[in-house]
């Protein structure tokens, strides 16, 4: 009887929609909703491609400009959908800008907080990783999301993401541990 009433309980909170989900599903006012949920989050993440405040901003309202004018088409993880979208921004606008300058800068992310010495260290240790390495790690560790919502975000399998992170993870501890540089 317990576990019957458990089960039910976790039935319930596993259909109880998200903003995402109420927002795709026709309530147009969860759309501010969705903005406060996922701003900060989605900022941050593209802070892991852009050093610029601004572009960062840039990016992530286009972002959600999108998810408005797609909201009809899209299927499957809105939230993995999300971060794809402003990962291809993010990397579309680094392009833009590199073609616009002889010797583009490679900005990397780096964990808030932390000491401009260390912060250097981190971004030339991340900038020696292949670009899908460093776009998993800092979707796992900076974001936090699942290896599913990742690998639905890049378009690879769930165990593919798992690989990748653990052996872009033990090549930055390397880098590292040699004193940050490649």
């Amino acid at each position: 009887m317990i576990g019957a009433m458990q089960a039910t309980a976790m039935d319930t909170r596993e259909r109880t929609p998200s903003t995402l989900d109420a927002f795709l599903s026709g309530e147009p006012e969860a759309f501010a909703d969705v903005v406060r949920e996922y701003n900060g989050r989605l900022m941050a993440y593209a802070r892991a491609f852009l050093d610029n405040g601004e572009d960062c901003r840039e990016v992530v309202q286009d972002a959600f400009l999108r998810f408005h004018q797609s909201r009809k088409t899209i299927h499957g993880n809105a939230q993995a959908w999300l971060f794809k979208v402003t990962r291809n921004l993010c990397i579309d606008l680094r392009r833009r800008q590199a073609r616009r300058k002889a010797d583009p800068e490679n900005v990397l992310p780096f964990p808030a907080g932390m000491h401009p010495d260390e912060r250097l260290k981190v971004r030339e240790a991340l900038g020696s990783l292949p670009e899908r390495d460093r776009t998993i790690v800092c979707l796992k560790v900076l974001q936090g999301l699942s290896y599913q919502e990742i690998g639905e975000a890049l378009g690879i399998t769930a165990t593919n993401v798992g690989f990748i992170l653990h052996h872009g993870l033990k090549k930055l501890a390397s880098i590292l541990s040699q004193g940050g540089r490649p």
